[in-house]
């Protein structure tokens, strides 16, 4: 009987160890459909500088509890209002990023700050907003939490808030 019950959960051991390896590969393979990126105020601005559409940028935090919720706002606002959006995940875990990207089923890119921007990531935010604004002029008053920019790059948007600004749509149409 002990002999049977040891084949027995062989069997099971080989079982689950079987189906959670078909598994973490789909994972994996949906997972690799987003690509994630760091990025500093140069690189951002040298993508979006000949884009002919609006440009949102956001900053987020996704471990935050409200995430995911952002995400699918956001997302879905830049698909109703044809608006390029440039998700930049303040994080040094790039999966976090990649996971609320799955659980939402986007593929495409996201965005997270330069890890060589400082070794701090709470300063890493006000470092990019300074380098970033001080290409518009902008040298006071430099942070953001999300900014739009019309088709012709000038500012139209920029707010230091949490949530989603039910008035960006006023400036993509």
């Amino acid at each position: 009987m002990a002999k049977y019950i040891k084949i027995l959960l062989l069997v099971l051991s080989f079982m689950i160890t079987y189906n959670n390896a078909f598994s973490q590969i789909e994972v994996e393979d949906v997972i690799t459909n987003v690509d994630v990126r760091q990025i500093d105020a140069n690189k951002l601005y040298n993508l979006i500088k000949n884009d002919s559409s609006c440009i949102l940028i956001k900053f987020w935090i996704p471990s935050c509890k409200s995430a995911n919720e952002q995400f699918i706002e956001y997302l879905n606002f830049s698909r109703k209002y044809n608006t390029k959006i440039y998700y930049i995940g303040i994080t040094n875990q790039p999966n976090l990023l990649r996971n609320i990207a799955y659980e939402n089923n986007f593929s495409g890119t996201l965005y997270m700050l330069d890890t060589n921007l400082s070794k701090n990531i709470y300063m890493r935010p006000q470092i990019f907003c300074t380098e970033f604004l001080s290409k518009y002029n902008i040298h006071k008053n430099v942070s953001f939490n999300i900014i739009l920019l019309n088709k012709n790059k000038e500012i139209v948007y920029r707010k230091d808030i949490v949530g989603f600004p039910k008035k960006l749509k006023n400036y993509c149409r």
